[in-house]
């Protein structure tokens, strides 16, 4: 797994502090901003899992966004939680570490380069009320496209719900109508203010690598729509 050979680059000790973390959090994401948990649950943190173990009759609202812009280069993710009557969106920006600013002046620093911008943003009720309607002009709450591919290497958008207690996920790839169409990105940019490009969808394969990592360390992987939800998660490299 990717872990291991990262923790090799920085000796047994960075291993260790890298993988109890990891451990603890096994397969299912549980919240936090712990990355290397956060990248050990990814499929389920796409997937919206927390969201849909959670999400019964009286559950609050909640919404995850998930703009892959190819995983390696870029991911921009938008969490809602508990917005009946207005709230806070978190915005995180994640791409390539920079290990650049690496510190070691305590355990936590070593884990920075990994983190990504994150920001908190107030919202009123109106501009929900905006984000609702975009997201149900989007299509949002449609049956999602069972056995749709999502490429790692690619551009798409993921969406899971809670609303009024019924767990929703869709995806929307790119290049098509349904992504061009979409309107509730330009809501979510407009509202993110971690002073991060968006990347741009463009045509792109397996091979392509603007990263500068070695091809070894590649991070590539294919997931796959099924019924309400991810299914057939298919490793390609780890």
């Amino acid at each position: 797994m990717k872990v291991f050979a990262l923790a090799r680059s920085h000796g047994s000790w960075l291993a260790a502090i890298l993988l109890i973390p990891a451990l603890l959090a096994g397969c299912t994401f549980q919240g936090g901003d712990n990355p290397v948990a956060r990248k050990l649950t990814w499929f389920d943190y796409v997937d919206g899992g927390d969201i849909r173990r959670s999400c019964t009759p009286g559950s609050p609202l909640r919404y995850r966004f998930v703009f892959n812009a190819s995983y390696e280069e870029q991911v921009r993710t938008y969490d809602f939680d508990d917005i009946t009557q207005g709230g806070v969106l978190k915005a995180r920006v994640f791409g390539a570490a920079d290990l650049s600013s690496l510190s070691v002046g305590k355990a936590g620093d070593l884990l920075d380069p990994w983190r990504g911008a994150l920001v908190t943003v107030p919202l009123s009720v109106e501009d929900l009320g905006r984000l609702h309607t975009s997201m149900i002009a989007d299509g949002v709450y449609d049956a999602a496209p069972k056995g749709l591919e999502l490429p790692s290497h690619s551009f798409y958008w993921t969406v899971a719900s809670c609303r009024s207690g019924q767990f929703h996920f869709n995806a929307f790839l790119w290049p098509s109508e349904d992504f061009t169409a979409l309107r509730f990105p330009d809501l979510l940019f407009g509202w993110d203010t971690t002073g991060v490009a968006v990347n741009p969808p463009r045509p792109t394969t397996e091979d392509d690598n603007r990263t500068g990592r070695p091809q070894e360390a590649r991070i590539l992987f294919r997931l796959k729509v099924g019924d309400n939800g991810l299914a057939g998660l298919r490793p390609l490299k780890w």
